[in-house]
């Protein structure tokens, strides 16, 4: 019988460091889009900034239901950006490691103001919102991940609501007061 050595890949966890030669944070990092605002002389909305697809940036727009205030642009364009004219943006993830994870490299990127001394451009994190879009069990090893990387800014919650995927609208999803009132945060906060 032939002896069918299998070699594995073995993937080590170390801190990151800027010129470190293992994979960086840095895939997760969004393009920066240059352009001169449409309405310059109103205030501009905050900008609801998805770290990935699928994580319910969408869902808490319509939740928000005020364009003026609070912005998402992945019904426009698919591309995640930071946009140089809505300085001012909350960042959404969900409750997955993969979204955590790109929470992470996007808050990296917040954080390297090189990223962004070049485009003339400084962008304001007022908070993460933080979707349980999945109903699954969220592991301690997340959990502390995720308290980890939103440690230091404002956090909202919004819990598992099996009728949003039922619906178009979901404002006809029967929202919990709870979730109403994060919501509330989250335009309060947008418009402070």
């Amino acid at each position: 019988m032939k002896d069918n050595a299998v070699s594995f890949n073995k993937l080590t966890q170390e801190q990151y460091t800027p010129d470190s030669a293992s994979m960086t944070l840095q895939k997760y990092y969004l393009p920066i889009l240059q352009q001169a605002s449409p309405v310059p002389n109103q205030v501009p909305p905050v900008l609801l900034l998805g770290v990935k697809g699928g994580v319910g940036t969408t869902t808490v727009a319509r939740l928000c239901a005020d364009p003026s205030k609070v912005l998402d642009l992945s019904d426009i364009t698919h591309i995640r950006q930071w946009v140089s004219y809505l300085p001012r943006v909350v960042l959404i993830t969900n409750t997955t490691y993969s979204g955590v994870l790109a929470l992470q490299g996007v808050m990296q990127q917040f954080t390297d103001r090189t990223q962004f001394e070049g485009s003339g451009f400084t962008p304001i994190v007022l908070g993460v919102v933080v979707v349980d879009n999945v109903n699954c069990k969220v592991t301690s090893a997340v959990k502390k991940f995720l308290d980890y990387v939103t440690s230091g800014v404002d956090r909202w919650n919004i819990d598992f609501v099996p009728s949003l995927m039922d619906v178009v609208d979901p404002n006809e999803a029967g929202i919990t007061r709870g979730i109403w009132k994060e919501i509330e945060a989250i335009v309060a906060k947008a418009t402070s």
